[in-house]
């Protein structure tokens, strides 16, 4: 018998629901051929389908950046920000998000790896938060950082996959901080074959 029920969860912490997640999630789905759904915010995807949870993930990416954009602290951009300088405010912003937790680091970031320029010989400070946060997408994009603000996600569906993806996000989907793949629980072996 296919007992219906609801678990919410953490999204996985390395760049949400990415391939290794979504897939793992998907299997679990498969192994019990019940229907279940993932719910974040209002929207609804199949939790059967890697494509539709990978769909969910540009949902979670757009939630994550607009989360981090509010915590951009704009007070050191007082007056006009001239244009050497610009890169050495912006790392220090960058630099804040991570030193608080916000913004997970993959690697040392550098300020001559930052792309932020202006062809302005000063910027406004009403110019800075959008600079930061565009600098924050393209490292992102680039694998450099991640956002790390929590996210939950609803799972409804047969209650038995439920243990089994409550399982999985005890143990971060199979991943550490860093993407790194980590033993699952021996309840979820069958995924590894």
């Amino acid at each position: 018998f296919v007992v219906i029920d609801s678990i919410t969860v953490p999204i996985p912490t390395y760049m949400g629901f990415h391939v290794r997640p979504a897939t793992l999630v998907m299997k679990i789905v498969k192994h019990y051929g019940t229907e279940v759904t993932m719910h974040i915010g209002r929207e609804s995807y199949d939790a059967g389908s890697a494509l539709d949870i990978f769909r969910a993930n540009e949902k979670i990416n757009a939630q994550k950046r607009q989360l981090i954009v509010e915590k951009i602290n704009p007070s050191g951009a007082k007056g006009g920000i001239r244009r050497e300088v610009v890169k050495g405010m912006v790392y220090e912003e960058l630099d804040r998000l991570v030193t608080e937790g916000l913004l997970l680091s993959f690697d040392e970031l550098k300020v001559e790896e930052l792309a932020c320029e202006t062809e302005e010989d000063t910027i406004q400070p009403d110019e800075f938060k959008p600079m930061v946060a565009k600098e924050i997408k393209r490292l992102i994009a680039a694998g450099k950082i991640d956002i790390k603000i929590d996210i939950y996600a609803t799972f409804k569906g047969d209650r038995r996959a439920l243990k089994d993806i409550e399982a999985l996000a005890r143990a971060n989907y199979g991943e550490d901080s860093f993407g790194n793949n980590i033993d699952l629980p021996v309840e979820l072996e069958y995924l590894r074959k």
